[in-house]
């Protein structure tokens, strides 16, 4: 049995997620947790409100709340949506007037400031007269000095390069929008250049990170690397725990690491468990983090070379699964320009399951995608009902005519039927686990492996003139062998279909976690245990169309 602490980028609560947060890391995280379930594994998936964003004090601002209330009300936004798509996470905590948190993530930046790590710098920053604020990451846009995209202080989402804010071009107040003057302030930085011969080994040990995380980290260390700033002249955030700083915070994507420590270990505390977050790497723990590319730089560069300046056992990220951009009819979504679908208004129309699907099978692994709401209606109704929903209704149809006990008939299964299972199984295990973790390529396998059961249907069983009975009732159980084993193979990514296909085939499993991937092997059919065959049309419906 292995141990796996998922995480998936802190969403930062001044909003409530739209379809392109659901396709990300929080949907994939979940599949792959799921599956890890299945395989007989522990999975912590955990999240935490990223509450000292910059983002969270324009946003008040603009709406004229207090932080404290936009951080309430978003979390519980955000949270519903959550668990409207059938995201199950074991723990999501808040940063904003958590002591625990703060007194950790304190500590933690104390540790390495007495450890010499931080150095102290003066450095120019962009300062706005009109709204007496020092501007750094949302508090300033302007264009990318690499790729001319728009962009906020520190960070381009569109090339994933740090910028250095006084380096934008065009800058501008982003509270205003009034051109900033230049100011300085004298803060700590985090001299990345002394972990780079580091960092170069760790990258080229990683076999299961995504060819744009790899390209972006080996540019980065393919020269010097720039000090980082972990400090800034704001009143927002969590304060500076070193005298002579009293006046500055600490940069929210370097408390991110110590908060997912933090997280963690508040999940141990509650549940109990023999682990610390200190003993972790000796317990055969692996983490793994799901994120958008536009954070790459903080978890695979700041936050792994953080681990290495700590040097206290802490867990360094194994598997980082970054996705790019979903794009909502074909432009970036913007809440500002009001281009954005959000999942809790769209998951009151359409089941999760259907949702899940259409994200996973147009999922932004590699590249951006888009999504289209005539693309989706057009699956939906396409693969979903079409094949799906009127395969296995047809086929259960079939089965209420049947009168013969077709368990009888398992050790003939037909070797097209096993082999299509085996197929599947080795397949979306590749597909399911994180060296080569995909959504759309699993998605993939599901669709061609209901045309399969369609085809057999269409071909084997609904045909059955002039066919020995035997060997049609011996094609009906090879069929009932593959869709029951559908049962296994779409729980990750459909878990209500998973339950409610289970529950008509009257299938003895008590819950998720007695799903054992190893039982697919095991499946024997018998349609004498089929139950509650009024509902399966419009429970399905419920959770599929």
């Amino acid at each position: 049995m292995k141990t796996f602490i998922v995480t998936a980028t802190p969403p930062t609560t001044n909003g409530d997620l739209h379809i392109g947060h659901l396709s990300g890391p929080y949907l994939a995280a979940d599949v792959f947790s799921r599956f890890q379930k299945m395989k007989g594994n522990n999975v912590i998936y955990s999240t935490s409100g990223d509450d000292h964003q910059t983002y969270i004090a324009t946003t008040a601002k603009r709406k004229g709340w207090t932080p404290e209330k936009l951080v309430e009300y978003y979390t519980k936004k955000v949270q519903d949506t959550l668990g409207a798509a059938s995201i199950n996470l074991n723990i999501f905590s808040n940063s904003l007037n958590n002591q625990e948190h703060i007194n950790f993530v304190q500590s933690f930046f104390k540790k390495l400031y007495n450890k010499g790590v931080f150095v102290e710098k003066q450095k120019e920053i962009h300062f706005c007269n009109n709204c007496d604020q020092y501007l750094f990451e949302s508090f300033i846009k302007g264009e990318c000095p690499y790729c001319n995209e728009n962009a906020s202080g520190n960070l381009c989402e569109a090339c994933g390069r740090i910028n250095d804010p006084i380096e934008l071009i065009n800058p501008v107040c982003g509270l205003c929008g009034e051109t900033p003057t230049i100011s300085s302030y004298k803060g700590l930085f985090f001299p990345l250049e002394n972990y780079r011969d580091q960092l170069v080994e760790y990258y080229n040990s990683r076999v299961s990170w995504r060819p744009h995380l790899k390209e972006l980290c080996n540019w980065i260390v393919s020269r010097p690397i720039r000090d980082y700033p972990v400090t800034y002249p704001t009143k927002w955030g969590i304060p500076v725990p070193i005298k002579g700083y009293t006046n500055q915070c600490i940069n929210v994507w370097f408390e991110m690491y110590p908060g997912h420590i933090v997280t963690t270990n508040k999940w141990l505390q509650i549940n109990g468990s023999n682990f610390s977050v200190e003993n972790l790497c000796e317990n055969n723990v692996t983490l793994v983090q799901f994120l958008g590319y536009d954070n790459s730089f903080f978890n695979a560069v700041l936050h792994v070379a953080t681990c290495f300046a700590i040097d206290e056992g802490y867990l360094l990220p194994e598997h980082i699964i970054t996705n790019e951009f979903y794009l909502l009819e074909h432009a970036k979504f913007s809440t500002s320009r009001d281009h954005a679908i959000w999942g809790s208004d769209l998951l009151k129309e359409v089941p999760a399951d259907s949702l899940r699907y259409y994200v996973c099978r147009t999922n932004p692994e590699h590249t951006q995608t888009n999504f289209s709401l005539k693309d989706f209606n057009q699956i939906r109704k396409d693969e979903l009902e079409d094949t799906w929903f009127n395969t296995i209704s047809t086929f259960i149809e079939i089965i209420k005519e049947t009168s013969m006990d077709l368990s009888l008939f398992n050790d003939y299964i037909d070797l097209k039927a096993k082999a299509t299972v085996s197929w599947a199984k080795k397949s979306l295990e590749s597909f399911y686990d994180i060296n080569h973790f995909s959504l759309r390529q699993a998605s993939q396998v599901l669709h061609e492996y209901l045309q399969i059961c369609k085809d057999y249907l269409d071909t084997q069983v609904i045909p059955v003139k002039d066919i020995n009975m035997k060997i049609y009732l011996q094609r009906l159980t090879s069929l009932g062998y593959m869709i029951q084993a559908l049962i296994y193979f779409a729980q990750p990514i459909l878990p209500s279909f998973s339950m409610t296909l289970k529950e008509a085939l009257g299938v003895d499993v008590t819950s998720n976690q007695n799903l054992n991937w190893e039982n697919i092997e095991k499946i024997t059919f018998d349609n004498t245990n089929i139950n509650v065959i009024k509902n399966w049309f419009c429970e399905t419906k419920k959770v599929m169309q």
